[in-house]
């Protein structure tokens, strides 16, 4: 199993791709995924550091994001994403049961992506 790290300068960008390297095939029902593809998950925009918001949710200071937009892709076939394909030292996202590999050296996203979600779940759910 294969599991790539992408990230590309927009949402538009990351598709065409997606759909150019076969991740992604277009049918009459929308966008599905290609034979041999087990999960794409887009992850947009990372925020590095988290904004804060008052008792009321209003927002003192803006959130910070990585560059890029991001997608994580799980397949089974071998595909050459070129430049968009990165390395990542703390994965937001992580498959369950499979670990991220690269460069001989594994990558556990759990505590990060799980505590990535909390965040989200305080600012937005407030």
């Amino acid at each position: 199993m294969n599991i790539y790290k992408l990230k590309y300068t927009t949402k538009a960008a990351a598709e065409k791709d997606l759909k150019a390297k076969g991740v992604y095939v277009v049918t009459e029902e929308g966008l599905t995924y290609a034979t041999g593809i087990h999960a794409v998950v887009e992850l947009g925009k990372i925020v590095t550091t988290y904004g804060t918001y008052d008792e009321e949710g209003n927002q003192l200071t803006a959130p910070i994001y990585a560059s890029g937009y991001h997608y994580d892709v799980m397949c089974e076939q071998d595909i050459d994403f070129g430049s968009n394909s990165i390395e990542v030292k703390n994965p937001k996202h992580g498959f369950l049961g499979h670990n991220y590999l690269k460069n001989g050296n594994y990558y556990y996203s759990t505590t990060s992506g799980i505590n990535a979600c909390l965040q989200s779940y305080k600012v937005y759910h407030r």
